[in-house]
């Protein structure tokens, strides 16, 4: 039974517990029985009294560890009236699901007293009350996946590189539009004292923050500011983890695949040159601007492939939320009836096609008569169910179903209380597109995961479960009914991915407060640019603002310290040609008196 709204924080102390979801349920135990939850409410009470009790029982202890956490979070806070405290976050996709981490660590500063400001497409609001006011400023209409020209094409056909250009396109066309807006508002609305930048494609908001020569953080779901030889990405037809590959395939990933997409996007990145002179802004790349920056990543090692990464890489999730809604009346009843639940959900820009939704919705219903599983929830927007979703499904064994939405084992709707759902007992697999948001309440919750990665950054998030042994993979190219089945009955009973589950499970929950520390490190740089100002800077004085900590030193020795290294490699190669040329005299001294004994022999001889 799930309770109304949970604060993750609260569960913390549940990470010794063996085998137990994030509301003290037991869920998967290795020897595959169900097992008796801890004490509920008599089953026999109305629905309100039940979630009541449920949420009076966990209230105390709740309330008594977010007060320790967030006394303890206070004493690392900053307190200094005097900083500036007008921060801009900007974000050129917008969406809750796109918001919401950076949202979430705003939270934190508007408690403390910061002034946060949100660029974004389209209409925002505080999802619920545990949300503060943020000050909106649309930069124009909802970004819809759907009204890019390739939008079928990335849904239906194995996703190339070629596709993400079609998005660079898209930037292009906004890219003046959000560059003026970001600059007025810096300038003359707001006097921005921090850009906050979520990275992807969000070229606008860093290139004001340049101009401006401002403190700027930038945010995104993985750390796609490092680089290292044996990682690579799904999106150019390689391996999120290249360690076993073959040389052949390591060299084309290393070397001809980046080579290929800088000349897919080449044209793209002309055209964005092209504007940014227009309103004289340098060329360089993102990159170049970003490298003194800080940079936080809504990731963590244990889910990412390990690598070393520089100090202003911080790596702060998953950012969780502290509340999520609870269960409606319907969904509570469906589960109760329901022992081993499917539940799917493909987010809100990315839908299946009609044919992938018949494969699926056939697998389903096999699955279900062979007692494999007993019961799918599926979440589908009414305009995307009356044309995606097959009212009749013609089995392996040729009987048909017809009106398969009122099938008493599948429970169709358009809004789900995704976390509440995924951490119920009754829910054992949760077939996902691999979205980053989606796969962190998964993980969080212990619930094994069945990935069909559409486009984008689901190719590599999927992949990275599927090495951490958390989840089976779909391809949305070859997918085949009893594939599925196998898969979903695998995913229920394989030990080696329960125990997987578990380990990760216990991951996500132990850094899921790293919010905090996201907030903190906002608060230093602030405060190190307000000391900064304080300061009058000599002639030839070096203002670094993060130098305590930034990149690593020999960045900033010029050559590196190849320097030292090339005076080792001369001195060793001056020694070698030393030990030669003592080598050859001693060679010829040698031979001189061998060859002058032979000859003194011989004329003794004669």
């Amino acid at each position: 039974m799930s309770s109304p709204r949970y604060d993750t924080k609260s569960h913390v102390s549940h990470i010794a517990q063996s085998y137990t979801d994030v509301k003290g349920e037991q869920k998967h135990e290795l020897n595959d029985k169900y097992v008796q939850p801890l004490k509920e409410p008599s089953p026999n009470l109305p629905f309100d009294q039940k979630l009541a009790i449920e949420k009076e029982s966990h209230k105390q202890k709740a309330d008594r560890e977010i007060k320790e956490a967030d006394e303890e979070v206070s004493i690392n806070t900053f307190d200094h009236n005097e900083i500036s405290k007008n921060i801009l976050i900007g974000s050129f996709i917008g969406g809750w699901n796109q918001l919401r981490p950076l949202i979430e660590i705003c939270k934190i500063l508007v408690n403390r007293g910061y002034n946060v400001t949100l660029i974004s497409p389209g209409k925002y609001s505080s999802p619920s009350s545990d949300y503060p006011i943020i000050h909106h400023i649309s930069s124009g209409p909802s970004f819809d996946l759907s009204n890019i020209p390739e939008y079928r094409e990335i849904l239906s056909e194995e996703y190339s590189i070629k596709m993400f250009g079609s998005l660079k396109n898209y930037l292009n066309s906004k890219y003046l539009n959000d560059f003026n807006l970001y600059k007025k508002l810096a300038n003359e609305t707001i006097k921005v004292d921090l850009f906050f930048c979520d990275l992807f494609l969000n070229e606008a908001c860093i290139d004001v923050a340049w101009l401006m020569n401002k403190p700027l953080v930038t945010m995104s779901s993985k750390l796609s500011m490092t680089y290292v030889p044996y990682k690579s990405d799904p999106m150019m037809g390689c391996h999120v983890n290249m360690e076993r590959e073959t040389f052949l395939e390591r060299f084309r990933c290393a070397v001809i695949a980046p080579i290929q997409m800088n000349y897919v996007l080449s044209p793209h990145t002309k055209r964005l040159n092209e504007l940014r002179k227009s309103i004289d802004i340098s060329n360089s790349k993102s990159f170049e601007k970003l490298q003194n920056s800080l940079f936080l990543a809504d990731t963590f090692f244990g889910f990412e492939t390990p690598h070393q990464t520089p100090p202003l890489y911080q790596e702060i999730g998953p950012i969780m939320s502290d509340n999520y809604p609870p269960l409606t009346q319907n969904l509570y009843n469906f589960i109760a009836l329901h022992r081993r639940i499917i539940y799917v959900n493909f987010g809100t820009q990315i839908c299946t096609t009609y044919k992938t939704n018949v494969i699926l919705l056939q697998a389903f219903i096999e699955a279900i008569n062979n007692n494999i599983t007993d019961g799918i929830i599926w979440t589908l927007e009414k305009s995307s169910s009356k044309v995606l979703f097959p009212s009749t499904i013609t089995l392996s064994d040729n009987k048909t179903i017809i009106n398969t939405s009122s099938h008493p084992s599948i429970h169709i709707i358009e809004y789900s209380p995704q976390f509440a759902i995924l951490n119920h007992t009754n829910v054992k697999i949760h077939l996902t597109h691999g979205g980053i948001g989606s796969i962190y309440e998964s993980l969080y919750t212990g619930t094994p995961m069945l990935l069909l990665p559409i486009a984008f950054d689901q190719l590599g998030n999927s992949e990275k479960l599927l090495e951490n042994g958390v989840g089976l993979l779909l391809s949305k190219g070859s997918l085949d009914v009893q594939d599925i089945i196998k898969k979903i009955k695998t995913l229920q009973k394989d030990k080696d991915i329960l125990v997987n589950v578990e380990r990760m499970k216990n991951l996500v929950i132990m850094n899921s407060k790293r919010k905090f520390r996201a907030a903190d490190l906002i608060e230093f740089v602030l405060f190190s640019n307000h000391l900064n100002s304080m300061i009058e800077l000599q002639e030839n004085s070096f203002k670094d603002d993060l130098k305590v900590w930034r990149i690593t030193p020999e960045t900033r020795l010029g050559f590196k310290y190849l320097d030292v290294y090339v005076s080792l490699l001369v001195g060793c190669l001056m020694f070698i040609v030393i030990i030669i040329w003592l080598i050859c005299e001693a060679c010829k001294s040698i031979f001189g008196n061998l060859i002058s004994v032979v000859t003194g022999h011989k004329m003794t001889y004669t």
